[in-house]
């Protein structure tokens, strides 16, 4: 059955494969408990009706720790760290020693509030408690990683090898910390190890080109960033390649056209506000900077630190979110993509239950919704009854102005 040194997430997830439960996106099966069906809403980023049935089901039992821990899970995939503390407090209530509780409270310390530190101490609780779980470890090895304690860090990834000799993660990260350390060959060296294994696996060029470029082999590099299946990949590392020979105008303009505007979870605005700082350009530095800090990127706020600036705005990383959310939402509604709008707006409302302006949104886009499924068929679309269109006049009259989305 189950084992159970496994999370409460991963062990429902494994319980849903074991009873072939797990069926496509669009249609749930009917799942025996709301321990399951909130697992698969999540596995499909059905993240407000997960919300709906676990606030459903902890209210009518509240003691289930089942149940918070995978509220909490949820709260962890929507940004909602706040929330995520008060479940994790729950927990401690009923179960002080629950090992799952700490893994949790420590990434509220790590993505939350930017510590690192008190991170390392919930997780080395929770390890103490559970003993050398995969998953514990490899948080480990982040937060240690965040501290710069890489020699620390190494031992979590051959900790984890001598279990799993052919773990791919762990080799990755161990050649990535190799790489860091500037054992540039011992790095190369794993990276192959692995293409052996995979050698359909473009992201592993990538990784190696990204190594070459760091200890300058430029044509080695040049010749895996071919290999990449992804165009802004092979932007991002051509961006690299320019920083790495000193042509920082020219990297810039290079990275510049390949981010897209509005959306800093991209991790190439942190790279382009340390070339703003290499060309001099301090005050572009400080604006992108200080937006990403808000949004959560840790690196943004060690490098504010240095240079003595706070954030000001102090804008938590799910209202961001939300922002973005309601923003493709909009334009999906314009394009008349129903079913994207109304998965964005679903996304906002599980962090916010309560927000009046989606609340809105969600109900034009529900009604078109309701106006093309009763009235035009996919088989006969240009023989179909516009007059039934009457039926819903009144309400398209008062939604007139939501209509017009700006």
């Amino acid at each position: 059955m189950i084992k159970q040194i496994k999370r409460t997430y991963d062990r429902y997830c494994d319980l849903l494969e074991e009873k072939s439960l797990d069926t496509d996106f669009w249609t749930m099966p009917n799942l025996p408990s709301a321990e399951l069906r909130c697992v698969w809403y999540i596995r499909n980023f059905k993240y407000y009706d997960a919300r709906k049935e676990l606030d459903k089901a902890i209210a009518e039992n509240p003691s289930n720790l089942d149940l918070l821990l995978i509220r909490c899970e949820l709260f962890l995939e929507i940004s909602r760290y706040d929330l995520m503390l008060e479940d994790v407090k729950k927990v401690f209530e009923l179960d002080p020693n629950n090992w799952e509780a700490y893994l949790y409270y420590s990434l509220y310390f790590f993505k939350g509030l930017y510590d690192a530190e008190n991170a390392l101490k919930n997780v080395e609780l929770a390890i103490s408690l559970a003993g050398n779980i995969y998953d514990l470890i490899i948080y480990q090895a982040i937060y240690l990683h965040e501290l710069g304690r890489l020699l620390e860090e190494l031992e979590c990834y051959n900790a984890i090898l001598k279990d799993r000799d052919k773990d791919y993660n762990a080799t990755l990260n161990k050649a990535e910390l190799f790489c860091d350390l500037g054992d540039f060959e011992t790095s190369i060296r794993l990276i192959n190890e692995l293409m052996c294994k995979e050698p359909n696996d473009w992201l592993l060029n990538y990784y190696r080109a990204k190594v070459y470029i760091r200890s300058s082999e430029f044509k080695k590099a040049e010749l895996d960033i071919h290999k990449i299946k992804r165009k802004y990949l092979q932007g991002y590392l051509n961006c690299l390649l320019l920083k790495k020979k000193g042509d920082l105008n020219n990297a810039i303009k290079c990275l510049r056209g390949i981010l897209r505007p509005g959306e800093l979870e991209n991790y190439g605005y942190y790279e382009l506000g340390e070339m703003y700082l290499s060309n001099g350009q301090i005050r572009r530095a400080r604006i992108l900077f200080t937006n990403l800090a808000d949004i959560g990127n840790i690196d943004a706020v060690k490098i504010l630190k240095k240079l003595g600036i706070r954030s000001k705005s102090g804008k938590a990383k799910w209202e961001y979110i939300k922002e973005l959310y309601y923003k493709r939402g909009c334009r999906s509604l314009r394009k008349d993509d129903i079913y994207g709008a109304l998965s964005c707006f679903d996304n906002i409302l599980a962090m916010c239950k309560d927000d009046e302006k989606t609340l809105e949104k969600k109900r034009v886009a529900e009604l078109s919704n309701k106006y093309h499924e009763e009235y035009f068929n996919e088989d006969d679309m240009y023989d179909c009854d516009l007059w039934g269109f009457e039926k819903y006049e009144d309400e398209f009259r008062k939604d007139e102005k939501r209509w017009k989305i700006k």
